[in-house]
């Protein structure tokens, strides 16, 4: 793969993932993510064109925020639920690098691997949040998958064995993100990866 094209598809993913994470805030009736979406959207719909320009499938990502919406039911979802769609949207974003113009066939046969690593990637991102905004999401009253429901009350609550089984599962995802990069082909960023990605 050419540096060209690597920083273009880098480009206008980062382009792409950020409109989808502004939809998120919105969604969750920030009024500033409400007004800055739609200054952004000439960017971002050059960054869709120079994606599907390198012949990249970008319907799994369509529609992330809803899908990450309907996962977040207060009290109810779990850790593990609540970080499943951020989870499949960084094993598709990951998977692409595998069908970039110009990939190594070593590389393609690797994107299940990519994939993998996107998922754990994706997952340790939504748990990290998840544990250092804990008070924060408790305090403002917005989703958090380590909040439950009170029996009496229904108030929402922090939960001790909801924060254990998100740092549980961290740790896990931490180990999947080690392991997927140890398989991959790299000729060369080894080191940095590693230091980025914590592996």
């Amino acid at each position: 793969v050419s540096n060209s094209e690597v920083m273009r598809f880098a480009a206008g993913m980062q382009l792409l993932l950020g409109d989808q994470w502004l939809a998120d805030r919105a969604l969750d009736g920030k009024p500033l993510a409400r007004l800055a979406r739609p200054l952004a959207a000439g960017s971002v719909a050059h960054a869709r064109r120079t994606l599907e320009e390198l012949g990249l499938p970008l319907g799994p990502l369509a529609g992330f925020e809803e899908r990450q919406k309907r996962a977040e039911v207060a009290g109810e979802t779990s850790p593990d639920d609540a970080a499943r769609p951020t989870g499949e949207a960084l094993a598709h974003v990951f998977g692409l690098i595998a069908l970039l113009p110009g990939a190594r066939d070593e590389l393609r046969a690797r994107r299940s691997t990519l994939g993998e690593l996107g998922r754990a990637v994706g997952r340790c991102i939504y748990l990290i949040d998840a544990l250092e905004d804990l008070e924060k999401d408790f305090l403002r009253g917005d989703f958090n998958p380590c909040l439950e429901r009170q029996d009496f009350t229904d108030a929402l609550a922090i939960s001790p064995a909801r924060v254990e089984t998100t740092a549980t599962l961290l740790v896990e995802e931490l180990a999947r993100v080690r392991a997927r990069v140890a398989e991959l082909p790299w000729k060369r960023h080894r080191v940095l990866v590693e230091n980025v990605l914590g592996a």
